[in-house]
């Protein structure tokens, strides 16, 4: 199988883009709807300009990182990362989990590409709201 087809199965990209509070906000929609433990961390980069004594602050690049954990099969758990979108790095346009080096699809554990497909489904599901 080819790198792009791992790559395919692997990443979720969002219709539109998200601000950092309404990608928690879908976080905690894939929680509820798939049960399951999500811990992540978010963050940002802030920008405070000075000019002539007045400082503004410039929200920059979000950043999220984070697990999903099925309660029903503890092992079926994946590493994630949602990306920043390229127009307007403030907001994020797509989730990918974490792809090992050299493998095949083949390589992956059953319940973890259960667990992409899952979530990618809970994800147009919020989408189409």
């Amino acid at each position: 199988m080819t790198i792009e087809k791992i790559i395919e199965k692997a990443t979720i990209n969002f219709p539109k883009p998200l601000c950092l509070k309404a990608t928690e906000e879908l976080l905690k929609y894939i929680a509820e709807s798939i049960s399951a433990n999500i811990n992540y961390h978010a963050g940002y980069f802030n920008n405070l300009n000075n000019k002539e004594g007045i400082v503004t602050s410039d929200m920059g690049t979000i950043n999220i990182t984070g697990t999903i954990t099925r309660l029903s099969n503890p092992i079926a758990f994946d590493s994630f990362e949602i990306f920043p979108y390229r127009n307007d790095t403030t907001k994020a346009d797509k989730m990918q989990f974490t792809m090992v080096p050299a493998w095949d699809l083949t390589d992956y554990q059953e319940q973890n590409l259960e667990l992409w497909e899952d979530v990618r489904t809970v994800v147009d599901k919020y989408f189409s709201q």
